[in-house]
């Protein structure tokens, strides 16, 4: 097995720029990358943390998947998946929730990060 502990690796998080609503009232949902910047370097233990908010209405459900080495795993639906819960967390905020997002051996190659929240006006991430 190859030693990543020293490797930087690179991190992008591809959130939901544009929100649509469809169908629904009030605002869309927001997603916004906290850390690391997108583009930087990322350590393989260095979680991927991202704010999912709305100030109007409570979520539905979010989803997010990680695209690592070009597989995409749904990470989190709800709860933590296989592979994602022993190290991701998730925490209320102001108006929605932080989500501290680590796989569970760690980031192996560039990692990409999907959110799509959705709440229960029929507003949804696009």
């Amino acid at each position: 097995m190859a030693d990543h502990t020293q490797q930087a690796i690179s991190a992008t998080a591809l959130l939901p720029v544009a929100m649509s609503r469809v169908g629904g009232a009030g605002v869309a949902p927001t997603v916004t990358l906290i850390s690391p910047a997108a583009g930087n370097p990322i350590a393989p233990s260095t979680p991927v943390v991202v704010d999912v908010t709305d100030p109007d209405s409570p979520f539905r459900r979010i989803l997010i998947v990680v695209v690592l080495g070009g597989v995409a795993y749904l990470a989190y639906d709800g709860t933590w998946r296989s592979g994602f819960a022993s190290f991701s967390t998730r925490s209320t905020i102001t108006d929605g929730y932080r989500f501290s997002i680590r796989r569970d051996s760690g980031w192996t190659s560039a990692v990409d990060v999907e959110v799509y929240p959705f709440d229960d006006t029929g507003n949804e991430g696009s």
